[in-house]
């Protein structure tokens, strides 16, 4: 359990979080159209579901040899490094695009979690 949560507690909260998140993002900031931004929705959900079990194992271990806000500048770096990467691709955003909606997605994604 990190933060007062269990791992499944927090992957359906950041899914929650982050595919509205990027939809609107990709909609409102990118002004891209619906259909990009739904993808955009379903990469984030996707992308989610595939990082997080490793972002949550790299927390438990990363945990125990700094401090906690050390790790977690880590690992949602990590996390948003390569959640862009599935934005550029999956969801054929250009990279500073993909980079700002995941970005956005996860720093929510992550506001909510220190505030549940």
């Amino acid at each position: 359990m990190i933060a007062g949560m269990t791992e499944l507690e927090a992957s359906l909260l950041s899914i929650a979080i982050e595919a509205p998140t990027a939809l609107l993002v990709t909609r409102v900031l990118l002004r891209a159209g619906r259909r990009t931004a739904v993808l955009a929705a379903l990469v984030a959900t996707g992308s989610t579901l595939a990082s997080h079990p490793f972002a949550w194992e790299a927390a438990l271990a990363l945990v125990r040899h700094m401090s906690w806000w050390l790790m977690a500048a880590i690992v949602e770096a990590g996390v948003a490094l390569a959640e862009a990467v599935a934005y550029a691709v999956l969801a054929r955003l250009r990279p500073s695009a993909a980079l700002l909606v995941s970005v956005a997605a996860n720093a929510a994604s992550f506001a909510a979690g220190i505030l549940f």
